[in-house]
């Protein structure tokens, strides 16, 4: 059973005929989300660039059975970097990094075989590689631009309000960690507070749920 989900990880791998998009939440009570497009070789090989600076890796695969069938990116890549427990490299927290993972338990691969879904080796955490558009890869200097819109001067704090008719919604994000802080008066005794990660788009921030808020819902 072991080898044929890895069979059938491997034999989708390299089908995809843009790649495989992945939107990975390292830790969503912590940090946000960083988008990875790849694109996986015969050769064992694969190419990697994601939306968290201009650059590119090229880097190693594999298959394992150490808890499972599981696909691991072997050789340094943009996706270890979310992982590295030096804070020069990413910005992450010394020793642990972003908690960013690169082994993943293979779950299923999709009828369609456009989805991969995962576990986390560590953490156990879900998720999926599906498959990536053109568009993706065509817009991913957008992202880059989009990210540079929302810089902030960490010396001090970047607020937002989000005014809808007489209510007044504060907003807080951090660029760093990609988690966004939203709070506001519910009622005269109440007040709501919303902690949530975000991922980057070419259009904006997208929050990881969305938010009621004035009788409007916004992500």
């Amino acid at each position: 059973r072991i080898t044929d989900y890895i069979d059938a990880c491997n034999d989708v791998l390299g089908e995809a005929p843009y790649g495989w998009k992945f939107v990975y939440f390292p830790d969503t009570t912590q940090y946000g989300a960083y988008t990875f497009l790849m694109k996986f070789k015969d050769d064992g090989r694969l190419d990697m660039r994601w939306d968290g600076n201009e650059d590119a890796t090229e880097s190693s695969y594999s298959f394992n059975t150490s808890q499972g069938p599981v696909l691991s990116f072997d050789s340094y890549s943009l996706l270890h970097r979310l992982a590295d427990p030096n804070p020069d490299v990413a910005g992450g927290k010394a020793g642990i990094g972003y908690k960013g993972e690169f082994e993943f338990i293979i779950r299923d691969v999709a009828q369609s075989k456009d989805s991969i879904y995962f576990l986390t080796k560590k953490d156990k955490l879900p998720v999926v590689l599906v498959h990536a558009k053109q568009e993706d890869w065509d817009r991913l200097d957008e992202c880059y631009l989009m990210a540079r819109r929302f810089e902030v001067n960490y010396d001090a704090p970047f607020y937002h309000y989000l005014r809808i008719g007489d209510q007044t919604a504060f907003l807080f994000y951090s660029q760093k960690l990609r988690m966004a802080y939203v709070a506001y008066e519910e009622s005269a005794t109440k007040t709501v507070a919303i902690k949530l990660p975000w991922s980057l788009t070419p259009d904006g921030l997208k929050l990881s749920k969305p938010v009621p808020f004035a009788g409007v819902t916004f992500s």
